[in-house]
Formats: C-alpha cells, sequence, structure tokens
C-alpha cells in the first residue's frame, strides 16, 4: 500500500485549523492562557503574519509528510 500524499496533506491541513482553533479559541474558554503559536514563531521571523504563515506551513505540509 502505497501512501497517499494528497490525503496526508489534506489531513495536515484540517489537523492545523483544528489545533489553531483550539490554541486561539478553545484555550481561553476553558480558563487556560491563549497560546499564541504564530507570535512565537513570529519573534524569530518577520512578525505575527509570518509565524502564523510558517505555522500552516509546518502542519500542513511538513509534519504530514514526514
Amino acid at each position: 500500500m502505497r501512501p497517499n500524499i494528497g490525503r496526508a496533506v489534506s489531513g495536515g491541513f484540517v489537523g492545523t485549523l483544528a489545533i489553531t482553533f483550539l490554541m486561539y479559541i478553545g484555550a481561553p474558554m476553558m480558563c487556560l492562557p491563549k497560546m499564541d503559536i504564530a507570535a512565537m514563531l513570529g519573534r524569530t521571523l518577520d512578525g505575527w503574519s509570518m509565524g502564523m504563515a510558517m505555522h500552516l506551513i509546518n502542519g500542513t505540509i511538513i509534519f504530514p509528510l514526514i
């Protein structure tokens, strides 16, 4: 059985959206601190938007293909 790259990437995208939603919306609703992964990644890059782009690339393409 061969791995299906398209399904892995689409699953990674859906999973990344779900975990991002939980970090930004779900955690504060459960009285947990807001987890801002884009800000953490953005410190080493060039701001929040670049951090979010890197988060989406990691979760959608890099991690599912590994």
